[in-house]
């Protein structure tokens, strides 16, 4: 491991009774390291982000983010310390407007614990909540209420409502999930933009493995609870151990 680790988990273990959801998980990401976090369903991959972000606690082992243990704080201030996460099932505040759900997560900063959406309503925040939706392409949704959108741009706005934490790592649990292949990877871009344009450190949990190969720098493979592989994209695609666990035999390489 590098000196340059901005998150790392020690000997990480969640247990549900007697299913072992986390089994001593030890894995570190780099500043403006895009990392995979790919393993079969059930292998606990999202257990491990909701762990880190703070929404469960670890039965065993600890979170460090820039060298301070984390794993005992709530998630409201793991995500104002720098870490925030998208989910799998995305739930937005569905009938309020695009920009609105946007403008209640940048009033973060101003407005913690507060629920009234007016009260967000400060110049600089609608500035900072259009600036956004700019930048993941829903600008001209911003006044449609958000249960209108697709699963594509319903994807995009959960990365924008992350994105107005002002995070220095992003958790990003199934980005692509239910996408058409074009849609897929324009997210690609997106994903990519983030770490090139704002300096973004990402954590990607995937399954589809064109996506998760060609975005992450390295990668980890979760089966069990445990990481049965480490590496870049390259190794992790022809290592045995993966192939027999989770890519299968028929997976082709290259």
């Amino acid at each position: 491991m590098k000196g340059s680790a901005m998150l790392r988990t020690e000997n990480l273990c969640k247990y549900f009774g007697g299913v072992r959801a986390l089994d001593g998980v030890n894995i570190y990401v780099e500043k403006e390291e895009i990392l995979g976090i790919i393993g079969p369903n059930g292998a606990g991959k999202t257990t491990l982000f909701n762990v880190i972000s703070g929404f469960y606690k670890p039965t065993k082992g600890h979170v460090f983010y820039m060298n301070k243990r984390i794993d005992r704080l709530p998630p409201a201030k793991i995500a104002k310390m720098g870490i925030s996460r998208t989910f799998q099932i995305v739930k937005p505040f569905r009938d309020l407007t695009v920009l609105q759900n946007v403008i209640v997560a940048c009033g973060k900063d101003y407005y913690f614990g507060i629920s009234f959406v007016k009260s967000y309503y400060r110049k600089d925040i609608i500035e900072k909540a259009t600036r956004i939706l700019e930048e993941v392409g829903l600008s001209e949704y911003k006044d449609s209420p958000a249960k209108v959108l697709p699963i594509g741009h319903l994807r995009r706005l959960e990365i924008a409502r992350a994105l107005a934490l002002d995070p220095q790592i992003l958790l990003l649990d199934e980005p692509t999930a239910g996408m058409s292949h074009k849609e897929a990877v324009e997210i690609m871009k997106l994903v990519s933009t983030l770490r090139e344009e704002r300096g973004v450190t990402i954590m990607l949990v995937e399954h589809n493995m064109k996506v998760a190969m060609e975005l992450s720098d390295r990668m980890y493979v979760l089966n069990y609870g445990k990481i049965i592989a480490e590496g870049p994209p390259e190794e992790i695609k022809k290592n045995p151990v993966v192939i027999e666990a989770y890519l299968g035999s028929g997976y082709k390489v290259g």
